[in-house]
């Protein structure tokens, strides 16, 4: 489950992708995407910072177009997460949709 620490009251939870020398990524949740780091207003960078809805569990889906990257966790309301994409965790990418599990949850 990813780790997080408070940062506000809010409902929302704040995610943090990082690419960890992979840049241009696309992000999912839930099957909805999020968004692309590079595509404006995103800086390409390998870094993508998003909102879910907190204090529910959610599917993170992050693909290059080759490798496919998921954690599965709860996302307390308030809190921050980040989510590093390991080399060693990411997997071939077999299908275009996020349709079950193939990577550990990092933090």
């Amino acid at each position: 489950m990813p780790q997080g620490k408070c940062i506000s009251a809010s409902q929302d939870a704040t995610v943090t992708v990082v690419g960890n020398g992979i840049q241009g990524f696309e992000v999912k949740v839930d099957n909805v995407p999020v968004g692309k780091d590079g595509t404006a207003p995103d800086a390409l960078d390998g870094k993508l910072t998003f909102k879910v809805k907190g204090n529910t569990n959610h599917n993170v889906w992050v693909t290059d177009g080759y490798y496919v990257y998921q954690s599965n966790g709860f996302f307390f309301a308030g809190r921050s997460y980040t989510i590093n994409m390991n080399p060693l965790q990411r997997q071939a990418l077999r299908s275009t949709s996020p349709s079950s599990p193939t990577g550990p949850a990092t933090t």
